[in-house]
């Protein structure tokens, strides 16, 4: 329990700062900095915790693009698409559909010689992710939702979906920040500084003006991210809100957005929950009129552009 409760606050620690140096964490948590650096290193070792990214925010001037899709040979093109600059991130998947495939721009997938068909696809809206996973069980958490829709009909009610006008324009600077610091934004300063040649005051500035238009992570899974399943789930449904306030009650990382008239969710599982009481859930919903036309795949791989240079970083963990 104690770790357990040490772990929790360094993740709340990071939800408030997530460039906190650890020194000033064990000072606000009233533990010896040791104690704080070895859970930290635990928790990003065994995929506790990993460490805080961002994505980017949707403008009218600012977009990227989500297919769900199908191919006669999904591994081939996975591979393929490993290599394609447009694309941002991709995911082999079995199920209702074998591909999903994020990208910078306008993808024409029904050329490629394996296309079979394409079940959703458009431009997304911002991604709903927990602002704080609590620390109730997988279990409570479960029976908290079930109870909010059985007593209560859910209000109707889209996600926001409108591209507003992008306020803050980046520098080309700026944006080789933005794509170092993606997927950690707690690369040191002195890593910075050594690549892009700039003072702290610099740094600090632009850093403040990418997160403006970005949404943060901070993806934690009390459990270890191995012991969760993911799927991704398309939905039809006139109670988009309502479902992403009650998905997000769930004690671990998961992830929203809406893609022309869908909502796609992209949600983890506990193994040793059931998952029988999970998709029953779905089930009732759908036979209450709740959702509509429900598909979904169970991710394989995944693989996203991880560096301006195209470096890329092949690993399981949130689109």
């Amino acid at each position: 329990m104690q770790k357990r409760e040490i772990r929790y606050s360094i993740y709340e620690e990071l939800l408030h700062d997530e460039r906190i140096s650890l020194t000033s964490m064990a000072k606000k948590l009233g533990l010896a900095r040791n104690t704080v650096n070895s859970h930290y290193n635990y928790m990003i070792r065994n995929e506790i915790l990993f460490p805080p990214s961002m994505r980017l925010k949707m403008f009218e001037d600012l977009r990227e693009y989500v297919y769900f899709l199908t191919f006669e040979r999904p591994m081939r093109v996975y591979q393929e698409l490993e290599n394609d600059p447009r694309v941002v991130y991709h995911c082999l998947a079995s199920g209702a559909f074998d591909m999903v495939a994020i990208t910078e721009t306008p993808v024409n997938f029904e050329s490629h010689p394996y296309f079979e068909g394409c079940l959703l696809h458009g431009p997304r809206s911002d991604i709903y992710f927990p602002s704080h996973i609590s620390l109730d069980t997988y279990e409570e958490a479960f029976q908290k939702i079930k109870k909010t829709l059985k007593a209560e009909d859910p209000e109707p009610g889209g996600l926001h979906t409108e591209f507003p006008k992008r306020e803050v324009v980046w520098t080309d600077l700026e944006w080789k920040l933005f794509y170092d610091l993606k997927y950690n934004m707690r690369r040191t300063f002195t890593e910075i500084v050594k690549k892009h040649g700039i003072s702290k005051w610099i740094f600090y500035k632009s850093y403040k003006r990418i997160k403006k238009n970005c949404i943060r992570i901070i993806s934690f899974y009390p459990k270890k991210r191995q012991n969760y399943s993911d799927f991704y789930f398309l939905f039809k449904t006139d109670y988009e809100k309502a479902l992403t306030d009650l998905f997000l009650q769930l004690p671990c990382s998961s992830m929203i957005w809406h893609v022309d008239d869908r909502m796609a969710v992209w949600l983890n599982i506990l193994r040793t929950f059931s998952f029988r009481e999970i998709f029953g859930l779905l089930h009732w919903m759908d036979d209450h009129g709740i959702i509509e036309d429900m598909v979904y795949a169970l991710p394989v791989y995944s693989h996203k552009k991880y560096l301006p240079d195209n470096r890329t970083a092949p690993w399981r963990i949130p689109p």
